[in-house]
Parts: structure tokens; C-alpha cells; sequence
């Protein structure tokens, strides 16, 4: 429907349509016969073309995969070749690009010589260029070599601890040899670390086994707590307490406790005591007075 809808509103288009009326139909029959077989031919030739494109493809890559085949054969190494490693094996030893053994070789970082159009790197001089690399990091290699932050590493380098390069995009900067003689400060610095963070946990059992009740079973509060119930001074519920007026508990660390059902039963006693001592003033104030 959205193919038929379109074509018929583009200009010199097959579709003849009449002005709309309601619901009746817009669309000669001749002219929607005409367009159905326009478009069988179109769609036949679209799919030809397709056709025609994936066979040139495939003749294609047959072609190159003939072609790279013949140039494998043809550059098979001569018999007075120098020793020696191509640039795909020096740049996968190295684990690098060709086009970057290529620029080595222009820099002189790497002795080769070419022979029919190819280079040929020298062995040892491979080497000593891997074992050169070896000796240096970087930023992020150095502190997996010690287990620390990179920031760690940049502080030992601004602190003159670590030798630096300069370095160009993703070159290692730092020595191997100073950052392993820098392991021993850093080890110092993870068990200071692991001390303060051991007292700092034995700190807060401690602070947590101070402020908990004697055990879950029963609802505790502190001595403050208990004289905000009974409306006196703290000073006066401990004193209530060292007269044993009160019950409590006092754990080994000094701690005091009190059951909240205790300070309750304690709070309605008094209560009742406030409620009787008035009843007895308003009984003493309405009685009437004896006359001598």
C-alpha cells in the first residue's frame, strides 16, 4: 500500500487518480494493471543487477587470492640471502606493526639490509633493542610491577625516586631499576596502611561493644534515657541507681543499663504516689477545721 500511495502521488507517474469522494475507489484499473506490470519488470532488473554484482565480487576476491598466491611464490627467499628476520616477524617479536620496524629501520634504532626489495633485520641488533625496551615502563606497567597507584608512581618520579625519560605518545618512561628499588618504600607504606586500617576496625568494635545493650532479648536504655522517662537529672537517676532504688546492670566496661519495663514500673509508681499525695491535699483542704 505505501509503494502504490507513493508512486501515485509523484509526477508522470502510471497511477491515474480521480479527486477523492468518501470511500469510494480513486484508481483507474486500467492504470493500477499497467503499474503492476512496470513493476515486475523493475523489480526482475533490480534483482539481475544484484545478481550481476555478487558474481563480479566473487571473481573479484578469486582474483586476488590468485594474485597473492603468485607473489608468495615468486618472493620466496633467494639462496644467498643474508640472515636474517623479515619485518612481519621482527614487528610480531616485538609485538608492534611492520610500518613501525619500517620507521625503526629509517631511525637507525634497527641495523637490516635490503636485499631484492625487502628488509632483512639483524638478529642481535632485535635483541638488544628488546632487552633496551625491556628496561623501561610505563605509568601504568610500573604500578602492576609494585601493586600501587599511578599516582603513587608519578609522586616517586616528581621526588627525583624514579628515573623519567621523555617519552612521546605511548613510550615507557620510568626505570625498571628504580621502580624496583622502590618496592620496599611501597611495601612500608601498604603495612602502615593495613595497621592504621586494622586499629581504626578494633576501634569501632570497641566503640560498637560499648554502646550495645547486655543482649537483644529484652528492651534496654541508658541512665540519660531513663531520666528524660522520669523527668529528673541524670545525676539523680545514678544516684537512684547507687542506692539500688533502681534496678540495673553494669557491664564489665563500666557501662549502665536499664530495662525499659523497670524505669516504666518506676514511672507509674511515682505517678501514682503524685495522684494520691493530691488527693490527700484536696481531702486535708476540704475537711473542716476543729475548734478549740
Amino acid at each position: 500500500m505505501s509503494t502504490i500511495d507513493w508512486h501515485s502521488r509523484q509526477p508522470g507517474t502510471l497511477l491515474l487518480s480521480r479527486p477523492r469522494r468518501g470511500a469510494r475507489p480513486t484508481l483507474q484499473e486500467d492504470s493500477v494493471q499497467q503499474f503492476a506490470q512496470w513493476w515486475r519488470q523493475h523489480t526482475d532488473a533490480r534483482r539481475q543487477r544484484r545478481q550481476l554484482q555478487q558474481q563480479r565480487a566473487a571473481t573479484l576476491a578469486e582474483r586476488r587470492a590468485a594474485a597473492r598466491t603468485r607473489g608468495a611464490i615468486s618472493t620466496s627467499v633467494p639462496a644467498d640471502t643474508p640472515p636474517g628476520l623479515t619485518t612481519a616477524e621482527a614487528a610480531a617479536a616485538l609485538s608492534v606493526e611492520p610500518g613501525r620496524i619500517a620507521q625503526m629501520i629509517r631511525s637507525g634504532h634497527l641495523r637490516a639490509s635490503k636485499v631484492n626489495q625487502r628488509w632483512w633485520i639483524d638478529p642481535e641488533s632485535l635483541n638488544d633493542h628488546a632487552h633496551a625496551r625491556d628496561q623501561w615502563l610505563t605509568l601504568t606497567g610500573a604500578a602492576q610491577h609494585l601493586n600501587c597507584t599511578t599516582s603513587r608512581i608519578r609522586q616517586a618520579a616528581d621526588q627525583g625516586l624514579i628515573r623519567r625519560r621523555p617519552s612521546h605518545q605511548a613510550l615507557p618512561s620510568y626505570h625498571r631499576s628504580d621502580v624496583e628499588a622502590l618496592r620496599p618504600v611501597v611495601e612500608a607504606e601498604a603495612t602502615a596502611r593495613e595497621r592504621e586500617r586494622a586499629a581504626r576496625d578494633r576501634g569501632r568494635k570497641r566503640h560498637a561493644a560499648y554502646h550495645s545493650p547486655p543482649d537483644d532479648r529484652r528492651t534496654w536504655i541508658t541512665p540519660t534515657q531513663a531520666a528524660g522517662y522520669l523527668r529528673l537529672s541524670p545525676s539523680r537517676v545514678h544516684q537512684l541507681i547507687d542506692e539500688q532504688r533502681l534496678p540495673s546492670t553494669r557491664l564489665p566496661n563500666g557501662r549502665v543499663w536499664l530495662q525499659e519495663p523497670h524505669v516504666l514500673q518506676r514511672l507509674s509508681a511515682r505517678s501514682f504516689a503524685e495522684i494520691a499525695a493530691a488527693a490527700d491535699r484536696r481531702t486535708a483542704m476540704c475537711s473542716p477545721r476543729r475548734r478549740d
